[in-house]
């Protein structure tokens, strides 16, 4: 396990974070993996792997919105 999926489980309860590691959902036509949190990121803390192979970085109440 890497250190941000580490991180993703320890703080998602302190930022109210709605999904598990893993879990996927879909925004505009894509597929998104959550992989992990940086926790000194306070804007975008979220990491999520597109289906394309990319990794984007993205705000806790945008990923709360597709929970």
């Amino acid at each position: 396990m890497s250190k941000e999926a580490t991180d993703f489980n320890r703080y998602k309860t302190i930022l109210g974070i709605n999904m598990e590691l893993g879990q996927e959902f879909q925004r505009s036509g894509k597929t998104f993996t959550i992989v992990g949190l940086k926790p000194r990121s306070t804007k975008y803390p979220i990491l999520a792997k597109c289906s394309d192979g990319k990794t984007y970085k993205l705000p806790v109440d945008l990923v709360n919105m597709y929970a």
